[in-house]
């Protein structure tokens, strides 16, 4: 499911646009509507993608600075 969805998808919903909106302005990028049903499915796998992400191992990698904000 994850990879039907556009990075401009992606980028939207973590932007926190609705999935409502979202739903409507997929029919603009990719020429339909996307369920509601197949957004939440998506969303699913993305917030793990991200937790994934957030918690990789950065012990290892030659990091100088590191800015939080």
């Amino acid at each position: 499911m994850l990879i039907s969805l556009s990075i401009a998808q992606r980028v939207l919903f973590l932007s926190g646009v609705s999935i409502r909106s979202l739903s409507m302005i997929s029919e603009r990028l990719i020429g339909r509507r996307i369920s509601p049903t197949e957004i939440s499915s998506a969303r699913g796998e993305l917030k793990a993608a991200v937790e994934v992400w957030r918690q990789r191992d950065l012990s290892k990698e030659p990091v100088k600075y590191l800015f939080i904000s």
